[in-house]
């Protein structure tokens, strides 16, 4: 398809298209030049693209983008920022054979302090795409690259080539400063050795489970409360390896005030509360509750309360200045193993920036300003349950560091918190800055949008690298311990994209892994808007909205899930489980004992250690347009890869309740909101013969749904294939690749299943919503070598498959090496994460079953010895020697401990052999499970293991 002629066809009235660029992966791109001459403007497309669907990802609130399917042009909402679409194409057809479709990327853009968006005609179906100028004074006339439209047979990579490519032109307009700055960061990224084990990209604290303060307190948060927590999650076996300190640590004008009652706040010192005093003594109970929900606190109603002001019975008679967080760090980590502790702020200082009148941030020179006047029209329209006029800090202003200011603002703030402890922060509420532009006066306002949000960002990534990156030599830090949240719009996200080293993605081409330093340089980006736990119509939406947001936001950094608490029954599996393979960071915010033990143990092992995937997980291509929210029978899909070649598929019921974004809240569905299979009943009632809805009971409670006819039809069947993965889908096109096989492990029942191909199919059932399951596909490897001139009649394999009963088993395998074979031996070096019960297959052809009856007895014999390896840092470092290992050099053999294996004979399996010959082949699939017992490191790194098997025949 000619991208060209498509985009001469479609392009917005009064533009240009550029001539066609190819980039790498067979990509093809044009860019969209406009002519700006008024500070908001709107230019309508000349023609349909023709799509068969689209996927819209699109800001509905000044903080969060959410995504939209989308059939028609004009029901593409307004702000959007990417368009993802599958075209009709006529000529797909092939030989017989239906061709991969073709999928055009539409990128907005930002250029010389112009914005751009994409939105549905009111009047036609057609786009329209929006500019709005948010620079100094009035728009200076001339072009602007709009909009970058790209195409390939490859969605996904697509994405990540379009969005490098947006990135390098929007660093194109970086100053020399920032230009010489991410040169040496690339340099840098290109001298950072590769891990010793795989490991997926970001920070090294995400390879641990960690616990978030939120949930659990709110800003009713103090020492006493935290060490509260962090003791009893002794109860659970699993130690969280960090803990963030979210909102209520700070010294504010509003301390003293409860959860929603915070947002006109200001920062006042860069020390901690009054809450934080030694003298200073609280409740245990939690009590700050979600705004939405009536506590009692003592008798009285947080709502009768005066503006939400915590009782002073609770003991606020203490000095309200700075206080130091070294008392609780120093107890988190020396008596709870904690080894990073992070705080939270905002990127303004507060809610509402600092506070002027403060005599610690004086030296800033802030001033008290509001978001630009008039708001632009796409922004004005993006909810109207969340009208910017309303907002804190439209009301109230925001206190701004001078711009001039930003470097030493943040250098101050992160200095004296790591003279505290501290190792890094969780940055909030960064989408203001853009807006605040146009309405500064004086000696502060010399900039647009976008130089004040690039300059925000340059100075927030300095001070991260000075005071928490983790060098390894000279100045520039290997990793950068910061969560960038509620940075949604396309100026913050295009800045933290482009001031971070390009990564390239994942290759497991040849079945083995290659690390970049650019990985361990990722910042940390949140996917979507908070999780709320006592909403219960909120859980599908969540999910939804990061599956399908990854499609973007993955390529700005390592996305962030957000955290969940485990004491919300079926929701709470759902979330771990999506967690478990999402590759982002894990971490909870369960309220002190409060934890569901069985979920934290599936996704970290004792250490608090989590077996993450290598990258971001993406929505299966063949469900890229499909809408679990709506459609009846219909999963949400997920895919990630795992080390050793392995990769992992999760399905996940999410029907029946959507996020309306234009009133801002989330809601069930009546059935006949619901987009039904034919052969469904369309009179659906419940057991009392009531038209039925899903209710708070029906998605917290266990219920009995037969007879149920609302239930029972949302009730999915479906499969998952190793082709789901698309690192396996691009190594089973490759010429000869169909005879690779795989193990799949279903985490439900953890039954194996042998695929004799990429593209075989494993079934599950997911009986009731918000159900999961997760299918892990481990690759068998083939055991003992023939001579050239002779054909092995029983062939033999073998695959690791992981610690069972994790969520993300294939996780736990980090390296399967092949050390020798031959026609009677053969001798693999494993290396894993973790301890507990692994397992591993074994599988043989007994040969033609046409031809005779086989044993259900696997005739070889397993041994293997273990040794724990070297481990005196965090997961995500490199401290493991290997030079100093000599357990695979066969001469040395130093494997201490010999393995117990008890093997069982799983099931026999058939199926159609093709090569030179058509054969019925029989197979066993035999597990060999192994137990690698549990280290008990309180401060050390994440429990590795060696394990050397030997596989003989009898």
């Amino acid at each position: 398809m000619n991208l060209g002629s498509l985009a001469e066809r479609v392009r917005p009235q009064k533009s240009s298209v550029s001539p066609t660029i190819r980039l790498e992966n067979d990509v093809d791109c044009v860019w969209i030049h406009v002519k700006a001459a008024e500070n908001e403007q709107i230019w309508s497309f000349r023609d349909a693209i023709n799509m068969r669907a689209g996927l819209s990802i699109h800001r509905w609130k000044i903080w969060w983008t959410i995504p939209r399917l989308v059939y028609h042009e004009h029901s593409i909402p307004p702000e959007s920022y990417l368009l993802l679409c599958e075209l009709q194409d006529p000529n797909a057809a092939c030989d017989g054979l239906q061709a991969e479709p073709y999928y055009l990327c539409m990128l907005a853009n930002i250029d010389h302090d112009m914005g751009f968006s994409l939105s549905g005609s009111s009047s036609s179906d057609v786009l329209e795409l929006h500019g709005h100028y948010n620079g100094v004074g009035e728009v200076k006339p001339g072009l602007r690259q709009a909009l970058l439209m790209s195409i390939s047979r490859d969605p996904f990579t697509l994405m990540s080539t379009s969005i490098m490519h947006l990135k390098s032109r929007i660093r194109s307009h970086f100053t020399p400063a920032m230009r010489k700055r991410l040169q040496k960061l690339t340099f840098h990224a290109s001298t950072i050795p590769p891990p010793e084990y795989p490991r997926g990209p970001g920070p090294s604290f995400v390879d641990s489970l960690g616990w978030c303060t939120w949930d659990s307190f709110y800003t009713d948060l103090s020492e006493e409360k935290v060490l509260y927590g962090l003791e009893s999650f002794k109860n659970t076996n699993v130690r969280p390896g960090f803990l963030i300190l979210d909102d209520g640590w700070q010294c504010t004008d509003v301390d003293d005030r409860m959860n929603c009652f915070q947002w006109g706040g200001r920062l006042t010192s860069f020390k901690a509360n009054y809450k934080f005093s030694p003298e200073y003594s609280s409740e245990k109970s939690s009590l700050s509750q979600p705004c939405s929900e009536k506590v009692q606190l003592d008798g009285t109603n947080i709502t009768e309360l005066s503006e939400g002001v915590i009782p002073d019975s609770l003991g606020r008679n203490v000095s309200c200045g700075g206080h130091s967080l070294r008392s609780l760090v120093d107890k988190a980590k020396d008596e709870y193993g904690i080894k990073n502790l992070m705080v939270w702020h905002t990127l303004s200082g507060y809610w509402n920036g600092v506070s002027p009148e403060a005599p610690e941030m004086k030296a800033f020179n802030p001033k008290v300003v509001t978001p630009q006047q008039p708001y632009p029209i796409s922004m004005s329209r993006m909810s109207k349950a969340n009208a910017l006029e309303g907002e804190p800090f439209t009301v109230h202003g925001v206190g701004v560091v001078h711009q001039d200011s930003l470097e030493a603002f943040f250098t101050a703030y992160h200095s004296t918190l790591k003279a505290m402890g501290v190792s890094g922060v969780k940055v909030d509420a960064q989408s203001v800055i853009p807006a605040l532009t146009g309405s500064m006066d004086g000696d502060i306002h010399r900039s647009g949008g976008w130089e004040l949000t690039i300059g925000a960002h340059v100075a927030l990534q300095n001070s991260v690298a000075a005071s928490f990156g983790k060098q390894s030599k000279g100045t520039i830090p290997d990793e950068f311990p910061v969560m960038h949240c509620m940075c949604h719009s396309l100026h913050t996200l295009l800045s933290i994209g482009a001031l971070y080293p390009d990564e390239n993605d994942v290759t497991l081409l040849t079945g083995e892994y290659e690390g970049s330093g650019a990985a361990r340089l990722r910042p940390v980006v949140r996917g979507s808007d908070d999780y709320w736990p006592n909403d219960p119509a909120s859980h599908g939406p969540h999910l939804f909205a990061n599956a399908m947001n990854s499609m973007l936001i993955s390529h700005v950094g390592l996305q962030d899930w957000d955290m969940f608490r485990t004491d919300f029954g079926r929701t709470s599996h759902m979330h771990a489980a999506a967690r478990a393979i999402s590759g982002g960071p894990v971490y909870v915010s369960d309220v002190p004992e409060a934890h569901d033990s069985s979920i934290l143990q599936a996704l970290a092992f004792s250490d608090g250690a989590v077996p993450r995937c290598l990258r971001n997980v993406y929505p299966v291509r063949r469900a890229l347009f499909t809408d679990p929210q709506r459609q009846a029978g219909v999963p949400l899909l997920l895919q990630n890869v795992n080390a050793a070649g392995g990769g992992v598929v999760g399905a996940f019921s999410i029907a029946g309740a959507v996020l309306e974004d234009d009133k801002d809240c989330f809601r069930f569905l009546s059935p006949k909101e619901m987009i039904w299979p034919d052969d469904c009943p369309t009179n659906l009632r419940d057991l009392n013969g009531n038209e039925f809805t899903l209710d708070k009971k029906a998605v917290y409670e266990e219920s009995n749904i037969s007879g149920n006819s609302y239930l029972e039809a949302l009730r999915i069947s479906g499969v998952a294939s190793p082709m789901d993965v698309e690192e396996i889908r691009k190594i089973a096109n490759i010429p000869g690749s169909e005879s690779l096989m795989y193990i799949a492990l279903r985490n439900s029942d953890k039954t194996p299943h042998l695929c004799a191909g990429p593209a075989s199919a494993v079934p599950f059932s997911l009986p009731q919503v918000f159900d999961y399951e997760l299918v892990s596909f481990s690759p068998l490897k083939s055991l003992f070598s023939t001579r050239s001139a002779e054909k092995d009649l029983n062939p033999c394999w073998i695959a690791v498959i992981g610690a069972k009963d994790m969520y993300n088993a294939g996780g736990t395998v980090l390296d399967v090496q092949i050390v020798s074979s031959n026609v009677d031996e053969t001798k693999i070096d494993l290396k894993l994460l973790g301890s507990g019960k692994f397992w591993i297959a074994l599988v043989q052809s007994m040969g033609d079953s046409d031809a005779k009856e086989t044993s259900l007895h696997m005739p070889l014999n397993l041994s293997g010895s273990l040794k724990p390896l070297k481990s005196t840092a965090s997961y995500g470092e490199d401290s493991y020697d290997s030079a100093q290992d000599t357990s695979y050099i066969d001469e040395q053999p130093v494997m201490h401990t010999p393995l117990d294996f008890n093997i069982s004979v799983q099931s026999e399996v058939r199926w159609i052999q093709s090569g030179h010959h058509m054969r019925r082949d029989t197979a066993n699939i035999s597990i060999a499970e192994f137990e690698v017992p549990s280290a008990n490191q309180r401060h050390g790194g994440a429990q590795r293991s060696a394990v050397r098997l030997q596989v003989t025949k009898k």
